[in-house]
């Protein structure tokens, strides 16, 4: 029994302790002290140096009357999420002009913040205060208060204890203050990271079951990294709890709207100690998490759903912290420096447009190259030539596309030699039909490449020939073509193309050559051509061309065509 009242007397001797630093902890402002005005201003207005300050005449307020300039600060606990109120000292003010209700004040000392709309007035009392010695500081954290009951009853015989009258007077209430949590926050804002890590260090050696002890670890580590490596070395890492394992293989990477679970399971089953946990999510690039309780599913399995509004594109961060048996928080996946990244895929677009993937081109030309009447006698001189295209656009890798197609040549003519008298040459014809295959490869973005091989069959036998083409620009804009093509029976030609679109809807070519197809092995001889297109469809444009044939003053003509091409 001797025991019970020295616990008692030990429980009321800590609560008269601990009483004044709950109290000292708690947001306070300056009580009014007196003055000519009341109790408290704000400044509703700045100008330039003026603050223009709701209290005059009315109130009492004198010139040269002086007033205590005040900041309020709200700021929410990282940790608890309590709301936390004070108000700071910034300097001192002075009426320089009074009205009834306004008055316009000025600093007489350098404030330690620049004054703002808001900000609070609190007189200063013209009569002096009796001195008073400065409180002393209080612990950075404080221990629990301890609320003792009434002593117990002593038993029969048992000696009393007498308590004088005057200590029966009811104690004065204490407002609850700060947790202990909030105490030591406050304690470590503006200081130096060396301190705050020593201060959190102090807390969790007395509050080692507290269920903030894991973000404060993640504080000390992340203060840690901000030093440099000699300072970081002499400070010892916080003693951790032992680590639970976690099994279970979530993905790195979901496609949007898919189903974001995770699922763990710990070691142990029933028979583990960790049988609830939190997970804390964030979007990627947000600072903030959002925490969500992981429930219990079946033996030793920890579930939950991320939100949509999470689970969304370019994904989000998490890591998972476990409680024990105590209510302490353990990390046990990722951590908050070190979160868990999840990339998600942004809804797929619609599905690749078929148009533009295929191509046809159908022409047919015909061309006069100097056909006339010479000295009585007629000399036809003309070639025709008919041709199919299609081109599928593969785009794999290197090769941009591959291209089939076929023509017919039929051709008249002879060298210019026939004209002389007597020469005896007659004109020669020449009809080829053939079909090709035809690569071209992206040598870049900007420069493309063709090569054709050509297959045919002349009434002697079979023909074969080749092209090659390098195209400058985009195939569907603006763009140069060089190349160049040989054939037997047919014969060679060189030619320089450029096509643009003056309009949307207006393709147009202007092509020149040099060439001999009049007559395999023929003089060479110029041609010119213009093709300009209109598209009737999406996918379907006609063409019209004209052109111009010359080989000499006496020889020349005129050659017009068709073509029509399809897209799709």
């Amino acid at each position: 029994m001797h025991g019970a009242w020295q616990r008692w007397s030990l429980a009321c001797a800590l609560g008269a302790l601990v009483a004044p630093v709950a109290a000292w902890a708690q947001p306070r402002s300056e009580p009014p002290s007196g003055g000519d005005a009341r109790s408290e201003a704000t400044v509703v207005r700045l100008d330039g140096a003026d603050m223009l300050v709701d209290v005059g005449s009315a109130s009492g307020a004198r010139v040269g009357s002086a007033f205590q300039l005040f900041r309020s600060i709200t700021v929410r606990h990282p940790a608890t999420g309590r709301m936390l109120r004070d108000r700071f000292r910034i300097g001192t003010i002075e009426l320089r002009s009074v009205g009834e209700s306004l008055s316009i004040a000025r600093p007489i000392d350098d404030l330690m913040r620049a004054p703002a709309v808001g900000d609070i007035v609190v007189p200063i009392s013209t009569e002096p205060s009796p001195p008073h010695p400065a409180p002393a500081p209080p612990p950075v954290v404080a221990p629990p208060i301890v609320s003792p009951g009434p002593p117990p009853r002593p038993a029969s015989g048992a000696p009393r204890l007498v308590v004088p009258a005057s200590s029966h007077a009811a104690p004065s209430p204490v407002t609850p203050g700060p947790s202990r949590e909030e105490q030591v926050w406050l304690a470590t804002i503006g200081r130096p990271p060396e301190q705050r890590i020593e201060l959190y260090l102090q807390f969790l050696g007395q509050n080692p079951t507290s269920p903030h002890a894991a973000r404060v670890r993640d504080e000390i580590e992340y203060l840690r990294t901000s030093l440099p490596p000699i300072a970081a070395a002499g400070i010892a890492a916080p003693a951790s709890p032992a680590m639970p394992r976690l099994h279970g293989a979530p993905a790195e990477t979901l496609r949007t709207g898919d189903p974001a679970v995770l699922a763990f399971q710990i070691d142990g089953g029933r028979e583990s100690p960790y049988r609830n946990g939190l997970l804390y999510v964030r979007r990627q690039g947000e600072p903030v998490y959002r925490h969500l309780r992981l429930g219990a599913d079946g033996d030793g399995y920890l579930r939950a759903r991320i939100p949509s509004l999470m689970a969304a594109a370019p994904g989000y961060e998490y890591f998972v912290d476990v409680t024990d048996a105590e209510g302490r928080a353990i990390p046990a996946w990722g951590s908050a420096t070190e979160p868990v990244a999840v990339a998600v895929e942004p809804p797929p677009g619609p599905p690749e447009a078929v148009a533009s993937r295929s191509r046809v081109d159908l022409s047919a030309e015909w061309a006069d190259v100097g056909s006339g009447t010479f000295d009585g006698v007629g000399r036809p001189e003309h070639f025709s030539l008919v041709e199919g295209h299609f081109l599928q656009r593969v785009d794999w890798g290197p090769l941009y596309g591959y291209r089939v197609g076929f023509g017919v040549y039929d051709g008249v003519g002879q060298p210019l030699e026939a004209y002389e008298k007597g020469s005896g040459i007659e004109p020669a014809s020449s009809t080829v039909i053939y079909g090709y295959h035809e690569l071209e490869v992206a040598a870049s973005d900007f420069v493309h490449l063709m090569m054709r091989v050509e297959v045919g069959m002349h009434d002697e036998g079979i023909v074969g020939g080749g092209q090659g083409r390098i195209r400058i620009g985009s195939e569907r804009a603006t763009n140069i073509v060089v190349g160049g093509d040989i054939m037997d029976e047919v014969g060679q030609r060189a030619f320089f193309a450029f096509n643009f679109f003056p309009a949307e809807q207006v393709p147009v070519l202007t092509q020149g050559e040099v060439f001999n197809q009049s007559i395999d092995g023929g003089d060479p001889m110029f041609r010119l051509v213009s093709q300009v297109g209109y598209r009737l469809a999406k996918a379907a444009t006609v063409s019209a061309r004209g052109s111009y044939q010359l080989r000499n003053i006496k020889h020349g003509g005129f050659g017009g065509g068709l073509s029509l091409t399809f897209d799709w």
